[in-house]
């Protein structure tokens, strides 16, 4: 049985086409995630109080979508999940800047778990979808 010899600059070559299998021969690992995430620029409004920002936990994330398209009316199936709340905690703050006689108690919704789901119309604004 014969041996092949390689010099530095083939090795290198064999080295650099193994290392592009190996990387391309994994499983695809979806970008598609939904997560609670902070969301710095919320204003708290009220009326008789001043507008304060305040930190608030939100969904953020891509869920899988998608249209086929169909020979009759309405020419398409749509599957459009979007990243929305799941679990919610209800939160208080004290508004600072209020008007004399005012409860600055303002009460909100964070997000806890968030879940790619359809759009629901009662809760969101689904912008036509």
């Amino acid at each position: 049985m014969a041996t092949i010899r390689l010099t530095f600059g083939q090795y290198l070559a064999v080295l650099g086409i193994l290392v592009v299998v190996v990387m391309n021969s994994r499983p695809c690992v979806s970008q598609l995630t939904c997560v609670p995430r902070e969301y710095l620029v919320y204003e708290a409004q009220k009326s008789g109080c001043r507008a304060q920002t305040i930190t608030t936990m939100a969904c953020y994330g891509r869920c899988h979508t998608s249209e086929i398209p169909q020979l009759l009316p309405p020419y398409k199936v749509s599957d459009h999940d979007m990243c929305s709340y799941d679990q919610t905690v209800e939160r208080q703050i004290q508004l600072s800047d209020c008007d004399p006689g005012v409860d600055p108690t303002f009460t909100y919704l964070d997000a806890v778990t968030c879940v790619c789901k359809r759009c629901q119309r009662d809760t969101t604004h689904c912008h036509g979808i």
